[in-house]
């Protein structure tokens, strides 16, 4: 059996997705905090341990960022774009650090991510380092 720990995501057969909580009073069932887009809109509730799935490091970057992002982050590290070994690391990111990867990637070396994102506070006041 799968052993879950708080805060790990998860999937369940048939409410959908959400974070584990904890164990109920034996590993049997489980308690768990349902996204607001799964079939449990949201509620947190107790369900049977067996019908959960830790949802891996890729699906946890795709509820993130779309796929162009996480293959340029995936290429710049080294990898091949379709390479998954380096997903949980760029999981543990910060989003400053994933938009640093991202310009260096496309060709803005030196801190143009930094410069970017002052442009984009100076003309929309938007301050992405607030994200950090």
């Amino acid at each position: 059996m799968v052993k879950f720990n708080n805060g790990d995501r998860v999937e369940h057969a048939r409410r959908g997705r959400g974070t584990f909580v904890s164990y109920d009073t034996n590993e049997e069932e489980s308690v768990v905090s349902f996204d607001l887009d799964s079939d449990a809109d949201g509620d947190t509730l107790t369900v049977s341990t067996n019908l959960l799935k830790v949802i891996d490091a890729t699906s946890k970057l795709y509820e993130i960022y779309p796929e162009t992002i996480i293959r340029y982050v995936r290429q710049r590290l080294g990898d091949d774009a379709d390479d998954t070994s380096v997903d949980e690391d760029i999981l543990k990111m910060s989003k400053n650090q994933v938009f640093s990867h991202v310009t260096k990637w496309n060709g803005l070396l030196g801190h143009y991510d930094e410069t970017i994102k002052n442009w984009i506070k100076g003309i929309y006041g938007v301050d992405l380092n607030e994200n950090k």
